[in-house]
């Protein structure tokens, strides 16, 4: 995972801003078009790979996901969200 990508999780999809979901999209598209096809392809190859544990999500977040299958839903529907049209922002775990 780059670092790049690493910086944008820990920022942006952090427990005291992930909920703000359009400003989550605004910093996914960063002031560039480098940074939002870093950022993008960071998704793309977390989503693939699940190379990201639940425990190293909450390290990394504070936000917490019970299982594998309920953080990498939330992946993918942010996905949607942020790149594919989709017009309702996924639902985060109960406790945020």
């Amino acid at each position: 995972m780059e670092d790049l990508f690493r910086k944008f999780i820990n920022s942006a999809l952090h427990i005291e801003t992930v909920a703000d979901f359009p400003t989550v999209k605004e910093l996914s598209r960063g002031r560039s078009r480098e940074y939002s096809e870093s950022i993008r392809s960071g998704f793309q190859e977390l989503l693939w790979c699940k190379n990201i544990g639940v425990a190293e999500w909450y390290r990394m977040t504070y936000v917490e996901f019970g299982e594998e299958e309920s953080l990498y839903r939330f992946l993918g529907e942010l996905y949607e969200y942020l790149y594919e049209g989709r017009v309702e922002p996924p639902r985060l775990p109960d406790d945020c």
